[in-house]
């Protein structure tokens, strides 16, 4: 219900109550990874990114091999100018999925 309300909040455009109430269903989430990766979005939508790679490191530290996590995370480091955090995550997205053209092209466009 937490997570449906701070979404609702979300669309309706209130920041503040969105990310409280996803805040909420995202720190009640034990396992899996739904709420607190929609938290880390939310955080980085409404422009701050700094606490959604906060958000998506704790969510990799309890799921290491979620790809969806490591997506973001890649992509919200490099969006910061993190750029050897993001081509460690994209090198960890290509070992869980060698065969991923699209997380090969993102490590290539992130150099060396």
């Amino acid at each position: 219900v937490m997570h449906a309300l701070g979404l609702l909040e979300a669309r309706a455009g209130d920041r503040e109550a969105a990310l409280a109430w996803l805040g909420k269903a995202a720190s009640r989430e034990s396992e899996g990874a739904r709420h607190r990766f929609v938290y880390a979005v939310a955080q980085h939508d409404f422009g701050d990114t700094a606490a959604a790679l906060v958000t998506l490191r704790r969510l990799h530290a309890a799921l290491p091999a979620d790809q969806q996590t490591l997506l973001a995370l890649a992509n919200y480091s490099a969006e910061s100018g993190a750029l050897d955090n993001a081509r460690r995550y994209a090198d960890r997205l290509v070992e869980l999925a060698p065969d991923n053209r699209d997380y090969r092209r993102l490590r290539a466009s992130l150099g060396s």
